[in-house]
């Protein structure tokens, strides 16, 4: 496990966003990773370098990145090529 490189506020923007913004990129996530059907209440509870910790209707699903970021301009980018690959 690596220690989360992106600050509490950084964290806590890119959450907000996507919980406002960008639910059906959470759906995606989830899809593709054959974690779940039902996708309706997603919300993302938190972000670090390995992944995505998601709150689902049954519980908790963490969704791994595609690679290990380090700063929040590499997480939004690795977020973006996960919703955009995972149809």
């Amino acid at each position: 496990m690596r220690a989360n490189l992106l600050s509490r506020e950084s964290q806590q923007q890119i959450v907000s966003d996507m919980n406002q913004n960008r639910a059906d990129a959470m759906y995606k996530y989830l899809r593709a990773a054959d974690d779940i059907n039902d996708t309706d209440g997603v919300t993302m509870l938190g972000i670090d370098a390995e992944g995505i910790d998601l709150r689902v209707p049954d519980g908790l699903r963490c969704i791994p990145l595609r690679r290990t970021i380090g700063s929040d301009a590499e997480a939004r980018s690795v977020l973006v090529e996960m919703a955009a690959d995972r149809n």
